[in-house]
């Protein structure tokens, strides 16, 4: 870790709040347990690899994300290719552009993986499901919401790219477009579900999952 470089939490930022070195580390160390992960299995089928995958890599990747969620591209495809390489690695898949191989192994891109997380923190933010006020994480709720859901949020416009893509700011888009049943379902495992069913291409700055269907 360099000088101008700090960690907290497993997390590394430097001094203008750019989250690159947490990103480039996470990357490396996703990409070796991926190819431990490949060296165990002699098979290359999809079942045991998925499960696989699932149980030691993505949690690896998915830890701590509205935190560092980057919004430059480079970094954005930097982590998405962990992902890219896992899917071509399965037997019949070599060929495959990237989102018929999401496809047929039932996965999101980690980009839609990422904005899903942001929105479950932010339901339980909301609903008061963990500590804190909303004023905390960035968030504050509008007063009287002309049209959409009753708990929709407000975002203030910042000149600092950090601050702008900061999690109290990116949220509001993804979250005020859900639907009333959505924001006031009865419970996190409820919003989890709805979520897969919500499509938010236009939030998306690289949309891996263009051509993925859910229902």
């Amino acid at each position: 870790m360099l000088l101008n470089e700090s960690k907290d939490l497993g997390v590394i930022f430097d001094n203008k709040l750019q989250f690159s070195p947490h990103i480039s580390q996470l990357v490396v160390r996703a990409k070796q347990r991926l190819f431990l992960l490949l060296r165990s299995f002699r098979t290359r089928q999809q079942g045991p690899l998925l499960l696989g995958y699932k149980s030691y890599i993505l949690p690896l990747i998915n830890y701590c994300s509205p935190v560092w969620s980057p919004y430059l591209i480079g970094d954005i495809e930097a982590i998405e290719s962990v992902q890219q390489l896992f899917t071509k690695v399965i037997i019949g898949f070599e060929n495959l552009p990237y989102c018929q191989r999401l496809k047929r192994v039932d996965l999101p891109s980690l980009k839609l993986r990422r904005l899903r997380s942001d929105l479950i923190l932010c339901f339980k933010i909301v609903h008061g499901l963990i500590a804190g006020k909303l004023l905390n994480y960035g968030l504050k709720l509008t007063l009287k919401p002309r049209r959409g859901h009753s708990k929709k949020l407000y975002v203030d416009h910042s000149r600092v790219e950090a601050r702008r893509n900061f999690f109290g700011n990116r949220v509001v888009g993804p979250w005020n477009s859900l639907t009333e049943t959505a924001v006031n379902t009865h419970s996190i495992i409820s919003f989890k579900r709805i979520l897969p069913k919500v499509s938010f291409t236009k939030y998306l700055k690289l949309n891996y999952d263009k051509f993925r269907v859910v229902g």
